[in-house]
């Protein structure tokens, strides 16, 4: 059985209570990591620092960013300073259920697979509230058939291997859409994904979460990612084309009307995926 390092980053907007919460949720595992870091992206507020200070007593690791460089560098940067060959991601302000990465790494080490997801339910307060899930395609064909028109995969439940993840030189500097870009190059390089058919992460969702997908900033990301994809033959010129038109539209539309269109289109009641 191999050891593992679960990454999570820190920002300055974080709630100290959410972040203990998440690391409690990790280290209460049936197989819990043997190593857990947390990246601060940016100079951070006094009563998170004390979170985070307390969490250094647990043997969590705390790194550091002079900076806010964005979670995709925050995450690269505790990658690189991981020791182990398996890294399990994680937010700060999300849950991971008890069975989580004892059912991925069973995957991962029996199996020739080199990156295992999941699906999630999201929730406002309680876990449950929502009674939504975010629900994933199981198989690696299918999972690139959706990956050339949005993400196959939920990125927080994500665990992969250091070799893998490295071999494509990991996030790139991304303030927006890093998850996708990842993932779209981790598919085009030929590396195996594989999603289980459960939830393994509860997800906090709100407001902010919808805003962090919408605006000008945030399009010119996801377009530059498209861009990458058509140049390297990933998907055809008519996707690039349908994909443009897709997001120029959606992506400056109220976060309002983003947030009821993902709810009936890309989310599914818990009761019926569980018929």
């Amino acid at each position: 059985m191999e050891n593992f390092t679960v990454i999570i980053p820190v920002h300055n907007l974080e709630r100290p209570g959410f972040l203990s919460t998440a690391v409690i949720s990790i280290l209460d595992q049936s197989r819990a990591p043997n190593e857990v870091i947390i990246v601060i992206d940016g100079p951070i507020g006094e009563k998170l620092n004390d979170i985070i200070e307390k969490l250094t007593k647990k043997e969590v690791i705390v790194i550091r960013l002079e900076k806010c460089f964005g979670p995709g560098p925050a995450r690269h940067a505790g990658i690189l300073r991981s020791t182990n060959s398996i890294i399990a991601l994680m937010d700060s302000d999300d849950i991971s259920r008890s069975y989580r990465f004892e059912k991925q790494l069973d995957i991962l080490e029996k199996e020739n697979i080199d990156i295992v997801g999941g699906w999630i339910e999201e929730f406002n307060i309680d876990e449950g509230d929502l009674n939504k899930l975010r629900t994933t395609p199981e198989r690696h064909e299918k999972i690139v058939d959706i990956s050339k028109w949005r993400m196959p995969v939920n990125h927080v439940t994500l665990v992969f291997k250091k070799e893998a993840y490295l071999s494509i030189g990991g996030y790139k500097s991304m303030r927006y859409a890093e998850d996708f870009d990842l993932i779209t190059r981790m598919l085009n390089s030929g590396l195996k994904f594989y999603n289980i058919q459960e939830v393994l992460v509860d997800v906090r969702v709100g407001n902010e979460m919808h805003n962090r997908r919408r605006g000008v900033r945030f399009l010119i990301c996801e377009l530059k990612v498209f861009s990458q994809m058509y140049s390297s033959g990933y998907i055809s010129l008519w996707k690039y084309i349908c994909n443009i038109i897709i997001r120029v539209l959606f992506r400056l539309l109220p976060s309002r009307i983003i947030s009821k269109f993902y709810m009936k289109f890309f989310r599914e009641d818990q009761s019926i995926s569980s018929n």
